[in-house]
């Protein structure tokens, strides 16, 4: 992940002003749901974290970047992260309450987003909570708001929009989540319809296989 050496340290300041919100959705949420265990996979800089953390909610991130858990590492709150696979994190089956991804189904590639979902049912207790946070791609969002996120993505990398590009096409999250074994709660949208936050439950149901 050394793709992200030129913008980790910048990346909070630039996108702060378009995520401020859904991080206070995500926050309120938490509160609500009140989870013991709790992991940010793909955390990135931690910001997330360091926000939950600020108000009493504690939990472990992961990343593959080295240079954005360089930055989690920074100043006051810092959380817990660690350099994990998201596909093979090395944590038990059943071991978290509740699991969080934003922004990173659309960058990995769609079968390392499979793989990544199907670690996250693994890793989630029985009725345990996901709240996935991506780009609401169809849900309209005016063309203009449509426009900007491919231009970002275009500027991220090749292979960050060729992922993107699949990522669309394939249909999105939601095609994404169709064979999983989680049951929607609610979906919240946000920013002219751009971005949604989605949080599901895992089946009582699931099994998992070690």
């Amino acid at each position: 992940m050394g793709e992200y050496a030129f913008i980790a340290p910048v990346y909070d300041i630039l996108l702060f002003p378009f995520l401020r919100n859904i991080r206070r959705r995500v926050l309120k949420i938490v509160a609500e749901l009140k989870p013991e265990r709790m992991i940010d996979v793909c955390c990135g800089t931690g910001s997330q974290l360091r926000l939950l953390k600020k108000y009493g909610f504690h939990g472990v991130g992961i990343d593959l970047s080295k240079s954005m858990l360089k930055i989690a590492k920074r100043g006051g709150n810092a959380p817990d992260c660690l350099l994990r696979d998201a596909t093979a994190t090395g944590f038990e089956s059943e071991t978290f309450d509740l699991a969080m991804i934003a922004f990173a189904l659309h960058e990995t590639g769609w079968k390392k987003a499979h793989a990544i979902l199907n670690e996250v049912q693994r890793i989630l207790k029985p009725g345990g909570h996901v709240m996935i946070v991506d780009y609401a791609l169809g849900k309209g969002a005016p063309k203009g708001v449509d426009r900007v996120i491919g231009w970002i993505e275009f500027f991220a990398g090749k292979s960050h929009h060729r992922n993107f590009i699949r990522y669309k096409q394939s249909g999105g999250l939601d095609v994404l989540l169709g064979n999983k074994s989680l049951s929607p709660v609610f979906t919240i949208y946000e920013g002219y319809r751009s971005i949604v936050l989605k949080v599901l439950k895992k089946d009582f149901s699931f099994q998992t296989e070690d």
